[in-house]
């Protein structure tokens, strides 16, 4: 990882001084971002402690302690700001980019409006650029990263709620046909390949290497808000995989035959009756009309046993641990494969619904629409591009083959936008990009389409049509059917699922 491009410390006067982070500031930061991300005085926010700790003292893929910045009385030494920067790699129709993801921005009260979370950006901004990335993105507050140019211009979740009183019953008499166990090191390279059929599906996504995988399963600590417990999907009978190792046999009643097809990562606890599922993927092949239902009643078991397993904790007084494989009996009513210490049943279970956070679009709502009750639009990620004409050289590939499948074909051309304090020039030849420049001398008047400052990231990162912005904004407009045409061949409305890595 090349050095930081821009010096620190810096004074910013009034006694405060802005530098980056060692390990050796792992405990006051910790307590700096309990206390800072906390819902109420005096009750610091756990998770996000347990999340700077990992990053400041263990192994991480990506981020080193010095991503992080701090800002500090000179004095007393106290940290009253700080940010970090975690690089990652996304992937734009299979095209990877680097990213940096802004996170963990914090300000005791007393020190806010003052500029130091500027200050701290452009810091960041500036180690970011050295990085090579090519955007920014935050999950944030709305509306308050806009100051620093970004745009909510990227889907972010979007989910579907299952109630678990309509699920589809288990087969009578019949084991089920698939099961659940804790994800180890062993299955990274199915995590790899399920991952990269998934992605597939998306405009832009998030990758994650051997490496990430590795730290996912078994480099964390503690509860922090990233984490979750990750379970791989093995069949019993090997079916359900096309062509798979063992399939058309049958392994007999509640056996498993070692050929996982899949993953699925879900909360670590209940949320007000609530388990959150934040990632399902499969290899190429997978059934999932088969997988369904039976990944469904796995899941509610998951629910009904996080439930029991609080509860009696709560009334022992004392921690509860995991099962190692959850997979519902036939008849729904308990956990196979889970010895339950206590020997009760789980008649104290309350895991109300399913909500599956795994985007605007996912085959498991096709697979079972019927069950599908609830749909959750997705938010949106805050993304910052600093060099639009880079970028849009970079995924020229994609570009290129949205023009080859459109009535833009062989386009020969020169596109000209205008976004009022900037603008930008495409220039076309047969049908490929060819150039890519800012257009600072450009004028409403020249331009083949107009938008207002930031809106059009909104269609390179697929999130809305054409014709979506123009009747959002009344400043813009394509001028000419040349200019709306190519526009909307080189940007097709797509989802987007990139998960934030931390």
């Amino acid at each position: 990882m090349p050095d930081h491009p821009l010096p620190l410390p810096q004074d910013l006067g009034g006694g405060l001084r802005l530098r980056s982070a060692t390990p050796a500031d792992a405990d006051a930061l910790v307590a700096f971002n309990g206390d800072v991300h906390a819902d109420a005085p005096g009750q610091p926010d756990a998770a996000m402690a347990s999340w700077t700790r990992d990053l400041l003292t263990r192994s991480h893929p990506t981020f080193r302690p010095d991503l992080f910045t701090i800002v500090e009385e000179t004095g007393s030494g106290r940290i009253i700001s700080s940010l970090n920067l975690i690089p990652q790699t996304w992937t734009y129709r299979g095209i990877e980019l680097g990213v940096g993801r802004i996170e963990l921005v914090g300000t005791h009260p007393e020190f806010r409006r003052r500029g130091l979370v500027r200050r701290q950006m452009e810091v960041a901004h500036g180690w970011s650029q050295g990085l090579g990335h090519l955007l920014q993105g935050i999950t944030g507050i709305p509306w308050y990263y806009r100051r620093f140019g970004y745009a909510l211009a990227l889907d972010l979740g979007g989910a579907r709620v299952v109630p678990v009183t309509g699920l589809p019953a288990a087969p009578s008499g019949d084991p089920e046909p698939y099961l659940l166990r804790p994800a180890t090191t062993d299955d990274i390279p199915l995590l790899l390949r399920a991952d990269d059929h998934g992605r597939r599906r998306s405009l832009l996504s998030s990758v994650r290497d051997a490496s990430w995988w590795r730290y996912e399963i078994a480099g964390r600590s503690g509860a922090i808000a990233e984490w979750n417990r990750l379970w791989v999907v093995e069949p019993t009978t090997g079916e359900g995989k096309e062509g798979g190792e063992g399939a058309g046999t049958d392994a007999g009643p509640g056996a498993r035959v070692g050929s996982a097809i899949g993953y699925v990562a879900v909360d670590s606890e209940l949320r007000s009756g609530s388990l959150l599922v934040s990632a399902c993927e499969t290899e190429a092949g997978a059934s999932w009309i088969a997988l369904a239902p039976s990944l469904l009643r796995a899941l509610r078991a998951t629910g009904d046993r996080y439930a029991t397993a609080a509860d009696r904790a709560a009334r022992a007084g004392v921690a509860h641990s995991s099962p190692e494989i959850l997979a519902p009996s036939p008849d729904g009513s308990a956990v196979a494969g889970v010895t339950d210490p206590a020997g009760a049943g789980l008649e104290d279970a309350t895991c109300d619904r399913l909500v599956l956070r795994l985007g605007a679009e996912h085959p498991l709502y096709d697979a079972l629409p019927s069950r599908m009750r609830d749909e959750r639009s997705p938010y949106a990620w805050y993304v910052r591009v600093a060099d639009l004409p880079a970028l849009l050289r970079h995924v020229a590939p994609v570009l290129d083959a949205n023009l080859a499948r459109s009535a833009a074909a062989g386009y020969t051309g020169e596109l000209r936008l205008w976004f009022f304090t900037s603008g930008l020039r495409l220039g076309f030849a047969a049908g490929r990009l060819v150039e890519a420049a800012a257009w600072p001398e450009g004028t409403p008047e020249e331009a083949g389409a107009t938008f207002p400052p930031l809106t059009f990231l909104h269609l390179v990162f697929g999130h809305r049509t054409l014709a979506d912005l123009e009747y959002a904004f009344a400043d813009c407009h394509a001028a000419n059917d040349e200019a709306r045409a190519v526009l909307e061949a080189l940007f097709p409305k797509r989802p987007s699922f990139v998960a934030p890595l931390g």
